[in-house]
C-alpha cells in the first residue's frame, strides 16, 4: 500500500503457470489492485535469475533502475541480480523455525508429506495476526499433535464401529472443536462434549448415571468412546462397571498418554478398549516418553487452553440433568498481561485454520504417519530438549501464581526447570560477559 501511494506495483515471477491464474490468486488474497501489473517468465521468454526479466520490464515500462525497489526472498534472483543492475533490492526472509527445518530435512522419498507439513506450519504462522510467540508454539508443536491426534482417534473409532465420541471437559474442548471442523471426513461419528471429572463421578455415581443417560453416554445400542488427555487406568474401568451393572454397554477410551501399556482391557463379561498414543512406563526414567508424566501440565493446560470451571457433580433442573461446576479457581490457568479467554479464542482459531490447511493439502490421508513419525517425536523432543525459540510463549503462563518457565538469574520460581535453563542461558551468558 505504501508503494502504491508512491508509484506503481508490479508482480514478477520465474514461473511456469499462466499470469492469468496468478493474477486471480493475488486478487483473491487481496494483493492485486487496479493499476498493478504482472510479468511471468514463461510468457516473455525472460527470467529473473539471469536478469533478462528485469531488463525487459525496464525497457517496456520505462522505469529507471535507480527508482525501482524490488522485494523477494531468493538471494540470487531477488537480491544479487537486481543489485547488479542498480535496483534497490530488499531481501525478505521468512525462514522455517527449528522443528519445521527438521521436517524439511526428512527425505521426500521416505515421507513425502514432511516438507508439506513444514510449509503448512510456516504458512499458518505467517498468516496469524495474533501474538508471534503464540503462533510459533502452536503451529510447530501443539497444532500438529492435536490435529493429527484427533484425526487418528476419529479414523480408529470409525474402523471399530464406534458411532459416538465424547470429548471430556475441560482438557478436550479445543480437541472437540477440531473434531467438529473435520467431521465431514467421518459422517458416521456423532461428536459430543462431556462435562466430567473423577470427583464428579466417584462422589456422585447415581447422579452421574442420570446425566450420562440423558446425554447418551449410557447407551444400550450405540457403540461409544470417550476422549481425554491422560489416564491412570482407573476412571474408565469404574465408568464401565457402573454402566455394565445398570444394563448399559461398556465404552472405550482414547488418551494421549497413560500408565497402562495394553491396548485392550477385559471387563468381566464385556471387553472395552484403552487406546493410548504415548504409553509410558510406570517407573520414571524407563523411556523418553516417561518424562511426560511430570509434564502433564504442558498438554493439559497450555495445549488445551481453557478457562472453564471443574465439574464437581450433577444436578437436576426442571427435569434436565446438568453439570454442577465449582466456584473456586483451582487449576485455572492465567496469562500475564492478557485475558485467557481472548488467548483461547486466538489459539482455537489457529488450530482450526491449521486443520483446514491439512484438509486443503490432502494430508488428512497421512494422519497416522504424521502423528507417529512427526508430531509425537516433536512433542517428546520439545519436552526433552526445548529450543529457546518456542519458550517465550510459555514464559507468560502462570498456574496458581507460579510461572511455567522463567529466568534463572532472576531467581524466579517456575514449574519447568529444563525450560528455565534453556530460556535463561543465552541471556545469562550475555550478563556474565557484560559484568566482566
Amino acid at each position: 500500500e505504501t508503494a502504491r501511494r508512491k508509484g506503481q506495483v508490479l508482480f514478477i515471477s520465474d514461473m511456469y503457470l499462466a499470469s492469468s491464474f496468478l493474477k486471480e490468486r493475488l486478487i483473491e488474497l487481496g494483493f492485486f489492485k487496479d493499476g498493478d501489473k504482472i510479468f511471468v517468465s514463461n510468457e516473455w521468454d525472460a527470467r529473473k535469475n539471469d536478469g533478462t526479466l528485469y531488463r525487459l520490464i525496464h525497457e517496456q515500462e520505462g522505469i529507471p533502475y535507480r527508482r525501482w525497489h524490488h522485494y523477494g526472498d531468493n538471494n540470487h534472483s531477488d537480491y544479487s541480480i537486481p543489485r547488479k543492475l542498480g535496483i534497490h533490492a530488499h531481501k525478505m526472509k521468512y525462514d522455517y523455525l527449528p522443528y519445521a527445518k527438521k521436517w524439511m530435512r526428512i527425505p521426500s522419498y521416505q515421507y513425502p508429506w514432511s516438507s508439506i507439513m513444514a510449509g503448512v506450519s510456516r504458512a499458518m504462522r505467517l498468516h496469524n495476526n495474533g501474538p508471534e510467540h503464540q503462533s510459533k508454539f502452536v503451529c510447530d508443536i501443539s497444532a500438529p499433535l492435536m490435529v493429527s491426534f484427533v484425526l487418528n482417534v476419529m479414523r480408529d473409532a470409525s474402523k471399530k464401529g464406534i458411532q459416538r465420541l465424547f470429548f471430556c471437559a475441560r482438557d478436550m474442548h479445543s480437541y472437540y472443536l477440531i473434531a467438529k471442523q473435520l467431521s465431514n471426513h467421518f459422517p458416521s461419528l456423532e461428536l459430543k462434549y462431556l462435562f466430567i471429572s473423577s470427583e464428579a463421578v466417584y462422589n456422585n455415581a447415581s447422579e452421574a448415571l442420570s446425566y450420562f443417560k440423558q446425554i447418551g453416554l449410557a447407551s444400550c445400542d450405540i457403540p461409544t468412546a470417550i476422549v481425554d488427555t491422560n489416564t491412570k487406568g482407573g476412571t474408565l474401568p469404574f465408568l464401565n462397571e457402573m454402566l455394565f451393572t445398570n444394563g448399559f454397554n461398556t465404552i472405550s477410551g482414547y488418551y494421549i498418554t497413560g500408565i497402562t501399556q495394553t491396548d485392550v482391557s477385559s471387563h468381566k463379561k464385556s471387553p472395552f478398549h484403552f487406546n493410548i498414543y504415548i504409553p509410558y512406563a510406570q517407573r520414571t526414567g524407563q523411556t523418553k516418553a516417561s518424562k511426560i508424566i511430570g509434564m502433564r501440565i504442558l498438554y493439559e493446560l497450555v495445549f488445551c487452553l481453557n478457562y472453564h470451571k471443574r465439574a464437581i457433580g450433577y444436578e437436576s433442573h426442571d427435569g434436565l440433568w446438568r453439570p454442577l461446576l465449582a466456584d473456586d479457581t483451582q487449576d485455572v490457568l492465567s496469562f500475564k498481561d492478557s485475558d485467557i479467554r481472548s488467548m483461547k479464542k486466538s489459539n482455537d482459531k489457529l488450530l482450526l485454520d491449521y486443520a483446514t490447511a491439512l484438509e486443503k493439502t490432502g494430508l488428512v490421508a497421512y494422519c497416522t504417519e504424521i502423528l507417529n513419525l512427526l508430531a509425537l517425536p516433536t512433542f517428546i523432543d520439545f519436552i526433552s530438549y526445548p529450543p529457546k525459540t518456542y519458550l517465550p510463549y510459555l514464559n507468560d503462563f502462570q498456574l496458581s501464581g507460579t510461572s511455567f518457565v522463567g529466568r534463572l538469574y532472576k531467581r524466579k520460581h517456575s514449574i519447568w526447570k529444563r525450560g528455565n535453563i534453556i530460556y535463561s542461558l543465552p541471556s545469562l551468558f550475555t550478563n556474565i560477559i557484560t559484568c566482566k
